[in-house]
């Protein structure tokens, strides 16, 4: 991944929590003839030094036929981003000399797959993976709500895969490299947004400016 200096973040706790937080990911495979993605929801299992990624693919996917440890996987998680104008800039109205940009947060997580094909696994994988998701709800759903040879029919048109993280490296392009004014011309312009997007990169933003103090 490019990386601006500016831009890197190689913080393995920051890096992890984003992953927990944005957890789906663009899973990209090269088998030495095409390359093959998909997209799936994940779990990140382990601590610094060794961590790792669990997930699932449909069976009827031929990605995951074609993995071995022999192949190097890339995981993509893509953060907040949202377009920002020039107009947002302070020194617009000083020089001109400015223009349109995107702000991002990106992490890309590199190691070998292993394929996971029982259906113990799979099991205690979905009851995990959907666990996480549902711990926030008032009323969490769990699959023992659902009747357990339905649960298992389910999980027997899936196969799962564990990645080796070997390699963790982030971009956070969040204006850093702008003045001051200029980074809370852009904040201000993004509060403006309606888009989702657009606040969280704010937020994102904020959070950076209230490091610096």
């Amino acid at each position: 991944m490019y990386r601006p200096a500016q831009f890197r973040e190689d913080r393995k706790p920051i890096l992890a929590a984003a992953i927990k937080e944005l957890q789906f990911a663009s899973l990209i495979t090269f088998t030495g003839q095409q390359l093959l993605a998909s997209h799936i929801p994940v779990l990140l299992k382990g601590e610094e030094g060794s961590f790792r990624l669990e997930g699932h693919v449909a069976r009827g996917n031929p990605q995951w036929k074609q993995l071995d440890r022999s192949i190097e996987a890339l995981a993509l998680f893509v953060g907040p981003h949202s377009y920002v104008s020039p107009s947002w800039y302070a020194t617009k109205n000083k020089h001109q000399r400015v223009v349109p940009t995107w702000n991002y947060i990106s992490v890309h997580v590199n190691g070998p797959l292993s394929v996971i094909d029982d259906p113990q696994w799979l099991l205690r994988h979905v009851k995990e993976l959907t666990d996480h998701n549902e711990l926030d709800r008032d009323m969490p759903w769990s699959i023992d709500d659902a009747p357990r040879e339905f649960i298992e029919q389910l999980c027997g048109g899936i196969v799962g895969f564990s990645m080796e993280v070997r390699q963790m490296e982030g971009t956070w392009k969040m204006a850093q490299h702008k003045s001051k004014a200029d980074r809370m011309g852009v904040i201000h312009g993004l509060r403006l947004s309606d888009s989702d997007s657009s606040q969280s990169v704010a937020s994102v933003m904020t959070r950076l400016e209230e490091e610096r103090l």
